[in-house]
């Protein structure tokens, strides 16, 4: 959602550095690659495009599918994680020609025994167990009521509800000052689509608004941008097979020329075997991209514990872990 990004952006200037897009990464919901990658990619050389592209990659593993009706059962369910799992954590390290030079724990996640998300740890890239947020979540007899999001330093810097059937219905981003710096309001259809997204900012007023529209099968398909004065800006066209995959996503400018695709593959389990990104000029011209392809390891569970992603045109591999703990 790029001028989503440059509202958060105008509110939080400086904030968004490439160790923020990496830990943010890793709470593994697409909505992340929309917030803080794709600002980037839009708005950025090629050059900064490949010193972060590894966080589209690992996203994407989690979440081949854009949908913002949620299916899910649990956060289990949600994650893709087979079993009763206790604890997620998460490591990040890059290889160059054979040898290790970066390696960081991303994040950890805590979850009950019902399967619900409880806590999530996210920590700095260029540090090694540097907290940098922490999220707990809120629950009632049967399903999430609050999420509230605090830095390192214990202050409170978000708070999300959620209405009866567990929609989010309202999201408040705090400033150091403990005052509100913008805040999110969302609209469903009957099927329990998000439809509409309205973006306010510290005095109350609307920055942006955000449309959606689906398919039969409820795949988001179309997603418009308009400012606050009801100007569309950008668009975006995606493609399902026929197991509900998101392959394809299109962005196109205000003049409706088109900007940058992104392609994903799947295997017959819906893992994801490769993902490439490119970006075009005005005349139709590709402008640069990247391909990316996926290796998986498995537990005895099922759950994948380690992804080898190979960046082709660089020659460098990068490596994502997960260390599970299970109740039984």
């Amino acid at each position: 959602m790029i001028s989503e990004n440059k509202a958060i952006k105008e509110t939080s200037k400086g904030k968004i550095e490439n160790k923020k897009i990496a830990s943010l990464s890793f709470a593994m919901t697409k909505w992340k690659i929309n917030k803080f990658v794709k600002y980037l990619i839009l708005r950025r050389t090629m050059k900064t495009i490949t010193k972060i592209i590894w966080v589209f990659c690992i996203v994407v593993l989690f979440c081949g599918c854009t949908k913002t009706k949620s299916s899910k059962k649990n956060d289990w369910d949600e994650l893709k994680l087979k079993g009763k799992v206790k604890s997620v954590i998460v490591t990040y390290s890059k290889e160059k020609l054979g040898k290790i030079v970066q390696k960081n724990k991303m994040s950890k996640f805590l979850f009950d025994a019902n399967g619900n998300k409880i806590e999530e740890y996210l920590y700095y890239m260029d540090s090694e167990n540097d907290l940098e947020y922490k999220y707990i979540y809120k629950y009632d007899a049967t399903k999430m009521v609050e999420k509230n999001k605090y830095n390192s330093r214990g202050d409170l810097e978000y708070t999300c509800k959620y209405d009866t059937n567990g929609r989010k219905i309202a999201e408040n981003t705090y400033n150091s000052a403990g005052h509100i710096s913008h805040k999110k309001t969302y609209k469903y259809d009957a099927n329990g689509n998000k439809i509409e997204m309205q973006i306010y900012n510290s005095e109350g007023k609307v920055s942006y608004k955000y449309t959606y529209k689906y398919d039969a099968k409820n795949n988001n398909i179309e997603e418009n941008e308009y400012n606050n004065e009801a100007y569309r800006g950008c668009k975006k066209i995606r493609k399902y097979d026929v197991n509900g995959n998101n392959i394809e996503e299109k962005w196109y400018n205000l003049e409706g020329t088109l900007t940058h695709k992104e392609c994903t593959t799947y295997d017959t389990n819906g893992n994801v075997l490769s993902g490439s990104m490119c970006s075009f000029n005005p005349d139709g011209s590709v402008n640069g991209g990247e391909e990316h392809t996926f290796k998986f390891e498995y537990d005895k569970k099922g759950n994948w514990i380690k992804v080898v992603t190979s960046v082709n045109s660089l020659g460098e591999r990068e490596c994502t872990e997960r260390t599970i703990e299970y109740f039984d």
